[in-house]
């Protein structure tokens, strides 16, 4: 059986109560890395995102709050722009391949956070 790879998720919430606002807070910072207030990346197996979305429901309120998951290939294919990225991610322009000299933007990661985001090599 082949084993199970780790997946990114771009994650955010919306909390209504400050006392459950903490406590899903402390879980995510515990499980991946902050991008903004309320939005993380966080890397996972399929069995431990279920486990980390069962420990999130015995602490939301279902009716109120709102958490979302998001797949992402990888951290580095975000876009980013204004003062959130300064502490996490550097952008730098390229030239997109595709269409032949349009200037797309390109995420390159800090040392601070490079370790975290490395990808496995083959």
């Amino acid at each position: 059986m082949a084993k199970e790879k780790s997946k990114w998720f771009l994650s955010c919430y919306d909390i209504r109560d400050p006392k459950r606002l903490k406590r899903v807070f402390r879980v995510f910072k515990n499980a991946g890395m902050q991008m903004q207030y309320s939005v993380f990346v966080i890397k996972m197996k399929n069995q431990e995102l279920h486990q980390f979305m069962k420990q999130l429901n015995g602490i939301i309120d279902q009716e109120n709050d709102d958490i979302r998951f998001y797949p992402i290939r990888h951290p580095g294919q975000l876009w980013m722009y204004g003062e959130s990225r300064k502490n996490a991610l550097s952008a730098e322009p390229v030239k997109n391949r595709k269409n032949k000299g349009v200037p797309t933007l390109l995420l390159g990661l800090s040392k601070k956070v490079s370790a975290l985001f490395a990808r496995p090599s083959k």
